[in-house]
């Protein structure tokens, strides 16, 4: 996981925990170096995953999840299938990062408590010839489904974190990512 000032905000590891602070773009953080370098040539494969992760989001508003399947795009440097949630809202989406995003799935219909603990499970699932199952999962209740026919080939997974609105200099959207796992699946 990468850890320092990236312009748009900062990552830190903080009493066990991966802290993003968010002022600008998308704040994306991803596996261990080695790890990447694995998936890029081959040795990993992440293209039908789980992954887990709790959060802890401080303010109301801010915004926070996991990506699966991220390679590059056409105009721009990276996409990937996002899962995010924030109180009041989830999302299953297309998004690169140039903030270009098609919802696949959102829902208004989620209260998440603000300080506390909310375990996210996401499941990327699909291939090319007859597309993609995604869903999300927030404290062991199935929140989104959704499926699609942009299949985006297997790449990084990771975390993600977006500024609330009105975030801005020295009032930084944070989230604290308290774990992170990834597990293969076959798809069905």
């Amino acid at each position: 996981m990468g850890t320092g000032d990236y312009g748009v905000g900062r990552a830190r590891f903080d009493r066990g925990a991966y802290v993003t602070e968010a002022t600008g773009a998308p704040l994306v953080g991803a596996f261990p170096d080695e790890l990447v370098r694995s998936v890029e040539s081959g040795e990993v494969d992440l293209t039908d995953v789980v992954i887990e992760s709790t959060i802890v989001m401080e303010q109301r508003g801010e915004v926070a999840g996991v990506y699966c399947r991220q390679g590059t795009d056409t105009d721009s440097d990276f996409q990937h299938y996002e899962f995010m949630v924030r109180d009041g809202y989830a999302t299953i989406r297309i998004a690169d990062n140039n903030v270009q995003i098609d919802v696949l799935a959102e829902t208004r219909r989620l209260s998440l408590p603000r300080g506390e603990e909310i375990a996210i499970q996401a499941t990327c699932v699909g291939e090319e010839t007859r597309g993609v199952d995604l869903s999300l999962t927030v404290d062991g209740v199935l929140v989104l489904q959704a499926s699609t026919d942009v299949v985006l080939p297997g790449g990084i997974v990771g975390l993600l974190m977006y500024p609330r609105p009105g975030a801005g200099e020295g009032n930084a959207s944070s989230a604290r990512f308290l774990d992170f796992s990834v597990s293969s699946v076959r798809a069905r």
